[in-house]
C-alpha cells in the first residue's frame, strides 16, 4: 500500500514537473516570436520609410 502511495505521488511529481516546464516553452516560444515581429517589422521600416509611415498614419485613423 505504502508502495503504491509513494509510486502515485512520483508519478504526479513527475507530471506537474512536466506540465511546469511545456508552460515555460510555451512562454518562451511566443517572447520569442513577439521579438522576431518586432524586428521583422523594424528591418521593414528601415527598407520601406514612407511606405510604413503611410500605413501607420492609415492605422491610427
Amino acid at each position: 500500500m505504502a508502495t503504491l502511495l509513494s509510486f502515485i505521488s512520483l508519478l504526479l511529481s513527475f507530471l506537474s514537473v512536466f506540465f511546469a516546464l511545456s508552460l515555460l516553452v510555451l512562454f518562451v516560444r511566443k517572447s520569442l516570436s513577439r521579438l522576431a515581429n518586432k524586428y521583422e517589422a523594424r528591418k521593414e521600416y528601415i527598407r520601406r520609410p514612407k511606405e510604413f509611415e503611410n500605413l501607420v498614419k492609415k492605422n491610427r485613423k
